[in-house]
């Protein structure tokens, strides 16, 4: 057996919230796969879900894993307790899972606590991996001793716009360590060769399932990084892909340009796309720019949504956030969007831009810095999002795709809806 993995969050920084109001961490998507999934593929372990906080109480997603309770010990086959923002290099191995417990740091940082079979927890709850320094971390002991420290080397996401800046780094990498191979080794993709009607520009290998239609006038473009294309992906011409570049299972590029991004299942786009992260169930369907964006899922983009991912004064952009205004210390930065927004026709979204979870944009135009989660904005301004008329909406779309909102995932967003405006803000939509 596998030993178990639980991924660890505290109450993470408000400059998460954006993303973090509805899932946790580590359902986020960077390089080819979720922050779960990286972390299973990296140590070994099978996940057996999030140590998040109670307002995500309920939250399950495939690839993601369920959240739970710390439990009194390791179980029968160990579990390695790990913190979500902590990133390893996919190329610096992982220590050793053997019969004494361990700490793993990652750039410093306490990022991780091994517990072999049938250890209890030698801490409380609230010091697992919580990502403090060396100096700041808990001394831990267990029964046989002084606890080893193994440090590797990797990054942290402090913030959202972490995952933008480091995922074309970590999205190339992982495609120049793909070898059209399964975990299980078993042959999932082949290297494309080519059609009389798409034009391929080599450098790096052209992943392709083979259930994948590409269609006349595309260019794949390789020389700058891979690319990798998953099942049922269809491409439109015309288009062109540049890598790196990884398109998740039935997505549908429909024209446009697509390039050095994260594209997660069951999406459409289609436009000029750049350096962006969109974790799934998305629908971008026309043209408008999206470049150094994080997008969550269920998303749905209006027409000509265009967002700026550059100052004029080329500065680095500032993010508002509830009780303060941070530099992300990047000059190129777009927008991050929470699950279930949408935009209008004409919405233009300017650089560092927030907006909150199950948002409606129902007005073209320059869009605010910062909009609150569950916010209906018109062009007189700001109202609460009647949570009837938005569970509604979202039903609606989801059906479209034939799936349905857990149980779970109704309750966070009925949590934060009261949490942001209240029990009679459900009446203040227009």
């Amino acid at each position: 057996m596998k030993p178990h993995l639980l991924m660890v969050e505290r109450a993470p920084d408000a400059a998460w919230g954006v993303v973090t109001s509805t899932r946790p961490i580590a359902s986020l998507r960077v390089g080819v796969c979720t922050v779960t999934e990286r972390i299973e593929r990296w140590s070994g372990s099978v996940c057996a879900g999030v140590l998040a906080r109670g307002a995500l109480e309920g939250f399950e997603e495939e690839g993601s894993g369920r959240t739970v309770i710390a439990p009194a010990d390791a179980g029968a086959e160990g579990t390695l307790f790990w913190n979500s923002r902590a990133i390893p290099l996919l190329n610096t191995p992982p220590p050793p899972l053997g019969p004494r417990p361990g700490v793993i740091e990652v750039a410093g940082r306490y990022a991780g606590l091994w517990l072999p079979p049938g250890r209890r927890l030698p801490i409380a709850p609230g010091d697992l991996p919580d990502g403090r320094t060396s100096a700041d971390a808990p001394a831990i002991r267990a029964d046989d001793g002084e606890v080893p420290v193994a440090a590797l080397e990797g990054v942290w996401l402090d913030a959202p716009w972490s995952l933008i800046e480091h995922n074309p780094a970590l999205l190339a990498a992982d495609l120049d360590a793909f070898h059209g191979l399964g975990p299980d080794g078993t042959p999932t993709h082949h290297r494309y060769e080519g059609h009389p009607s798409a034009w391929i520009e080599r450098g790096h290998p052209v992943w392709t399932h083979e259930d994948v239609d590409i269609g006349p006038g595309v260019i794949l473009d390789a020389r700058e990084g891979a690319i990798r294309l998953d099942q049922g992906v269809r491409v439109s011409g015309p288009a062109r892909l540049s890598g790196p570049l990884h398109l998740g299972w039935d997505t549908w590029v429909l024209g446009g340009s697509v390039a050095r991004s994260s594209i997660g299942p069951v999406s459409k786009v289609h436009g000029e796309i750049a350096d962006s992260i969109l974790l799934g169930w998305a629908n971008k369907a026309h043209d408008g720019h999206l470049g150094h964006a994080l997008v969550g899922r269920w998303v749905n983009l209006g027409a000509g949504t265009t967002n700026s991912d550059l100052r004029n004064d080329y500065a680095t952009v500032k993010v508002e956030l509830p009780d303060r205004r941070v530099d992300s210390g990047l000059v190129k930065l777009g927008c991050m969007i929470g699950d279930h927004v949408k935009t209008g026709i004409g919405t233009l979204i300017p650089s560092g831009a927030t907006l909150g979870a199950g948002s409606q944009i129902a007005t073209g135009g320059l869009v605010a810095a910062r909009i609150p989660p569950f916010s209906w904005v018109t062009s007189r301004g700001i109202d609460a999002y009647r949570l009837d008329r938005f569970e509604d909406a979202m039903r609606a779309v989801m059906a479209r795709r034939y799936q349905l909102p857990s149980p779970g995932v109704i309750r966070i967003l009925r949590r934060l809806h009261a949490e942001v405006h209240g029990a009679g803000g459900e009446r203040e939509t227009p």
